[in-house]
C-alpha cells in the first residue's frame, strides 16, 4: 500500500471505497487512455489546443451530435464484429435506423408520399443458408434515403411523413422477396455543428453514397446488417462513413430493353445458422 493510501487509512472518517475493476474495461479504455496520452506527447499538444478539444466535446454533446460522430468508426466495428460470419457482406446500421416501421402487405411498396419524387425502383433478391436452401419468411426490415438534393430521411429530418421509405416485408415460401420503391440519392451528414467543424478541419466532405439499408432476420440464424450501394455513385470512393464494401456496389438496370418504366436491384442474401 502507498504511503498515500496509509495516510488516508489513518486519517478519522475517510473511507477508501472497496473498488472492483471491470476487465473488459481495462482491456479495452486503459489502451485508449495511454495512445491518447502518447498522441498528446508525441505531437507536443499545448493547452491552447487541449481547451479546445475540451470546448469541442461539451459543443458536441450540446449538438445532440455524440451518435453522428460515433458513426465514423462503426464501420470499423462492423469489420471486427463480422469477421468470422458466415453470412453476407456485412455493412454499418448508421446513425438513422427507427424500430417500428409498419409491416408491410405483398405486394410489397414502400410507403411513401402520393407525389414521391423518383425513379420508381423494384428491389429483388432471395434470403438463403449458405447451402443455397430459401429461408422462408425472413423478415426483411428496409429503409433509405428520399430522391432530394441531399436525400433525407423520415422521422430524422423535416418534411416527410413518419416512416416514409420504411417498412418490413418477409420472404415467400422460396426465400424471395420483392419490394418497389425509389432510387435514393446521396446525402450528408449534419454539416454545421461540431462533427462538421472537424470534418472541414480534416480536409473532409461529409456526404454518403446513395444506398438502401436492410437488417434481416430469421429464427435459427444470425441476424444480417448491411447497405447496398449503386456503380456510378460518385461518393462511392469518398464515403464520409468510410463504410463503402466493394461487394456491396451493385448495378442499377433497366426493367427491360423496352420499357424504362422503372429500375431494378437486384441481390441475394445469405444468413449463416445461429451459433451454438
Amino acid at each position: 500500500m502507498s504511503a498515500g493510501a496509509q495516510a488516508m487509512q489513518s486519517r478519522p472518517g475517510v473511507e477508501i471505497p472497496d473498488i472492483t475493476a471491470n476487465p473488459r474495461v481495462v482491456e479495452v479504455v486503459q489502451p485508449l487512455i495511454d495512445r491518447v496520452q502518447e498522441v498528446i506527447q508525441e505531437k507536443n499538444v499545448s493547452y491552447d489546443e487541449w481547451h479546445h478539444a475540451i470546448h469541442f466535446m461539451i459543443d458536441l454533446a450540446n449538438a445532440g451530435e455524440v451518435p453522428l460522430l460515433m458513426a465514423l468508426f462503426e464501420a470499423t466495428v462492423d469489420e471486427v464484429a463480422n469477421a468470422a460470419s458466415a453470412s453476407s457482406t456485412t455493412a454499418i446500421e448508421g446513425p438513422y435506423y427507427v424500430p417500428g416501421a409498419p409491416m408491410l402487405e405483398p405486394p410489397y411498396v414502400m410507403p411513401q408520399r402520393p407525389d414521391e419524387p423518383g425513379e420508381p425502383l423494384v428491389f429483388s433478391g432471395a434470403v438463403t443458408t449458405p447451402a443455397g436452401q430459401p429461408i422462408v419468411g425472413a423478415l426483411l426490415d428496409v429503409w433509405h434515403a428520399d430522391a432530394t438534393v441531399p436525400g433525407t430521411y423520415s422521422n430524422i429530418h423535416p418534411g416527410q411523413p413518419d416512416f416514409n421509405l420504411r417498412g418490413k416485408l418477409k420472404t415467400d415460401e422460396q426465400g424471395r422477396f420483392e419490394l418497389t420503391t425509389i432510387r435514393p440519392t446521396p446525402y450528408h451528414i449534419p454539416d454545421q455543428g461540431p462533427t462538421g467543424r472537424l470534418l472541414g478541419a480534416l480536409g473532409r466532405h461529409s456526404w454518403r453514397p446513395a444506398h438502401i439499408h436492410v437488417k434481416i432476420s430469421a429464427d435459427g440464424y444470425q441476424p444480417l446488417t448491411t447497405q447496398l450501394y449503386f456503380q456510378g455513385d460518385e461518393f462511392l470512393d469518398s464515403d464520409v462513413a468510410s463504410a463503402v464494401k466493394d461487394e456491396l456496389i451493385l448495378p442499377l438496370r433497366p426493367a427491360g430493353p423496352n420499357t424504362d418504366s422503372h429500375l431494378t436491384l437486384r441481390y441475394d442474401f445469405q444468413l449463416a445458422p445461429t451459433r451454438r
